[in-house]
């Protein structure tokens, strides 16, 4: 990835994170991705990682002329209004992120090149 602001794009992407059987399951609600960790210090950066391949093999496709079609996750809009409102919440708190034991809820930014 090219490092220059004015070359790239910024998007923001919500995640939310789940503990389950002991294993946390993270989710970008826009890419449909999903990765698991086994601790919660960790799964971000797995997700961080999940989304840079992700858009590297994206813009990979588009420059071979291949056809994408992003597919967010079922249900996202309501998913997506949960978040916010949650997000929103916690902000007029005054915490800018939302976390408990068993969920954790983030908004990530990627780079993407033009």
């Amino acid at each position: 990835m090219v490092n220059s602001k004015r070359n790239k794009h910024q998007i923001h992407l919500r995640n939310v994170a789940r503990k389950r059987d002991g294993v946390w399951v993270a989710t970008c609600l826009e890419l449909g991705l999903v990765v698991t960790s086994p601790t919660s210090e960790t799964i971000k950066d797995d997700m961080a990682r999940a989304v840079q391949l992700y858009l590297e093999g994206l813009a990979e496709c588009i420059q071979q002329g291949h056809g994408h079609r992003l597919v967010p996750v079922k249900g996202y809009w309501f998913k997506r209004i949960f978040f916010d409102v949650r997000m929103l919440h916690k902000k007029m708190v005054s915490a800018h992120r939302v976390r408990s034991k068993d969920i954790d809820m983030w908004r990530g930014s990627q780079f993407v090149p033009r």
